[in-house]
């Protein structure tokens, strides 16, 4: 496909030509094969030697029976990238740092574009993207259990590779327990806050 990585260094290369010709597939200037048009045809190749990791623009030109070679088509730009995606690294919570919450807001950095999974004890409890400027920000769909938790963060790339763990960061969960000042206030906002909606309703005639 135009544009896309390819993950393995002899990608297979196919298209479509006049049955019976002969086409030859160039990267760049460099000849990789020549192959025949079948009958419904389609051409496949599969070069004979590893293309090198990065760019390669790809063109083809067809020869008849008579030895006529056409023009080149137009060139085709796949990635060649065989390697996994580098390791991520978590920059927030910090190391030793006490949460009040069971579902912290994890931010890093990764490569640009991959998937990024955070987990704690082998258990997967979010995961997220990193943009393109390889930073990334999850909120885990898991909750976390009082106590201490090593996070980790791994990076998947679009071809499913996964990168080597991070360097894990130990955090304290501990969010006040229901008799806590803390919690008692923020209730009772909350319980002002729901009589201020009934009232707003009641006086508006909603039951």
């Amino acid at each position: 496909e135009p544009n896309s990585m390819v993950v393995e260094p002899r990608p297979r290369i196919s298209g479509m030509a006049e049955p019976g010709m002969l086409v030859a597939v160039f990267d760049g200037a460099s000849l990789l094969g020549q192959t025949e048009v079948l009958a419904d045809g389609t051409f496949e190749l599969v070069p004979a030697a590893d293309l090198s990791e990065g760019r390669h623009d790809l063109t083809t030109t067809a020869t008849d029976a008579a030895g006529r070679v056409s023009a080149p088509s137009r060139a085709v730009a796949i990635v060649i990238d065989l390697a996994p995606p580098l390791t991520p690294a978590i920059t927030a919570p910090v190391a030793g740092e006490v949460l009040a919450t069971t579902k912290p807001r994890v931010t890093g950095t990764a490569e640009g574009g991959a998937r990024v999974e955070v987990s704690t004890g082998g258990t997967t409890i979010g995961d997220g993207r990193s943009g393109t400027d390889g930073r990334f920000s999850l909120l885990p769909y898991l909750s976390l259990a009082q106590g201490d938790h090593l996070l980790v963060a791994v990076a998947i790339d679009a071809a499913g590779r996964r990168s080597g763990p991070s360097a894990p960061v130990g955090v304290r969960v501990q969010v006040p327990s229901s008799d806590s000042p803390l919690v008692s206030r923020r209730e009772r906002l909350e319980q002002a806050l729901e009589s201020l909606k009934y009232e707003r309703r009641r006086c508006a005639g909603i039951s």
